[in-house]
């Protein structure tokens, strides 16, 4: 329903019940306008991606086509305005196909694929079996030695509504280290399973509001990601894929703003 109530596609009433249940609901309003944030920045994201944008030379040809049918050469009267109309349509549709398969299907970077195993290891071995080689220190040690991102890790998770209506339970949080690589590290409980919620730094940039994806499940553990200015982010457990994707996809927004603001 929210994704008609945000087109506008709802009859009068039922608009009315929805303006009125968001008024009493906080914690709608704000998953309501994470929505509409993640759908705007996706579609900017889309529209400045050179890679995504109608080949030069298809424009070109269009457009030459156009213009070397006169009105002469038109049959039933349809003049050149109807044709490019009729050719911006075309490609509006075809942009929108393209918008709505890169929506639904987004891609997982090639710094968080190679990073899917490290991540899974560290959920297993530091979450699961509390085996690491090196020693977890706090997140505000962390934050003093390495990287200040680590300081509100935890808070920032706390944020989301999965936790706040009690589905989901914070363990803990901590700093870590799995062949070599740092992570901070939130551990939770999610529909009774463990799940590590892990940072890590990549170095790359992304596109704004990049959506958490499912990498390759690794382990024996399913892996979601998302890319978040210079770090990488895995959410690692044994649910379901569906259930873990659509957790990770809860906790994107917050912590792509809290990384880039930090």
């Amino acid at each position: 329903m929210s994704e008609s109530y945000q087109a506008g596609e709802l009859p009068v009433d039922t608009n009315h019940e929805v303006l009125a249940h968001l008024d009493r609901c906080a914690d709608c309003r704000g998953e309501l306008d994470a929505r509409v944030a993640l759908r705007q920045t996706l579609r900017e994201a889309f529209e400045q991606a050179p890679t995504l944008a109608p080949d030069p030379r298809f424009v070109a040809s269009v457009r030459a086509r156009l213009e070397d049918r006169g009105p002469s050469g038109l049959r039933f009267g349809v003049s050149t305005s109807w044709l490019a109309m009729a050719a911006g349509v075309v490609l509006v549709v075809a942009l929108g196909w393209q918008f709505a398969r890169v929506d639904r299907h987004p891609v997982v970077s090639a710094a968080l694929s190679a990073l899917t195993a490290h991540a899974a290891g560290d959920h297993r071995y530091c979450a699961l079996e509390h085996a690491l080689d090196e020693p977890v220190i706090t997140l505000e040690e962390a934050a003093r030695r390495y990287n200040p991102i680590y300081a509100s890790l935890r808070d920032v998770v706390a944020q989301s509504g999965a936790v706040r209506d009690g589905r989901v339970e914070i363990l803990g949080a901590h700093w870590c280290v799995f062949r070599g690589r740092q992570f901070g590290h939130v551990v939770a409980k999610h529909s009774g399973r463990v799940v590590s919620i892990l940072v890590t730094p990549t170095g790359e940039t992304s596109a704004p509001g990049s959506q958490a994806a499912s990498c390759e499940s690794s382990d024996g553990l399913q892996v979601a990601c998302f890319d978040a200015p210079g770090h990488g982010v895995f959410v690692v457990s044994d649910l379901a894929e569906g259930e873990l994707l659509q957790f990770a996809r809860s906790l994107a927004p917050a912590l792509q703003a809290y990384l880039a603001r930090t």
